[in-house]
C-alpha cells in the first residue's frame, strides 16, 4: 500500500508539473521536440487509460445500462452472433418449403442451440439487453 501512496501522493503530481501543457493555443507553436514528445506520450497515456477503463466498464455493468451509453451498442457482448458458422463471410440459410411442414420458428436474435431454428433463446436476451427480438414465425397457408 505504501508503493501506491508514494505514487498517487508524490510521483503523479510531480508528473503532472512536468506535462509541457501550454496556457493558450498559441503556445502548442513554441513547444520544443521534447515537449512534444512528452506531451504526446501524456496523451496517449490518458487515453489507452480512458479506453481500457471504458471497457472494463462495459463488461461489469449490467447490460440494460451498457445498452444505453455511447458506443454501448457496438460492445461485442451485444455482437449478434457469436459463434454460428463465423468462418463464413455472410451466412443465408436456405430452408424448402415443403420441409417446413405446417409452421416453424426462425431464430432471430442469434442465441438459439439449434440455429436458423428459435429455441426461446431471445427471451433471456430480452431480459438481459432490454431488447425486444422474437422468432420469426412462417406458417403454411391453407389451401
Amino acid at each position: 500500500m505504501e508503493f501506491l501512496n508514494q505514487l498517487i501522493t508524490n510521483t503523479v503530481p510531480s508528473y503532472l508539473k512536468n506535462v509541457p501543457l501550454p496556457k493558450t493555443l498559441t503556445g502548442f507553436l513554441d513547444l520544443k521536440y521534447s515537449d512534444w514528445l512528452r506531451l504526446i506520450a501524456f496523451s496517449g497515456a490518458v487515453g489507452f487509460a480512458g479506453y481500457v477503463g471504458l471497457q472494463g466498464l462495459y463488461t461489469i455493468l449490467p447490460p440494460k445500462i451498457v445498452w444505453k451509453l455511447p458506443l454501448g451498442r457496438c460492445h461485442r457482448r451485444f455482437q449478434c452472433n457469436h459463434d454460428y458458422e463465423k468462418d463464413r463471410k455472410k451466412i443465408t440459410d436456405n430452408i424448402d418449403i415443403e420441409d417446413i411442414g405446417t409452421k416453424v420458428s426462425l431464430c432471430r436474435c442469434w442465441k438459439s442451440a439449434k440455429m436458423p431454428f428459435c429455441d426461446g433463446s431471445h427471451k433471456q436476451h430480452n431480459k438481459e439487453t432490454g431488447d425486444n427480438v422474437g422468432a420469426i414465425n412462417v406458417r403454411r397457408r391453407a389451401l
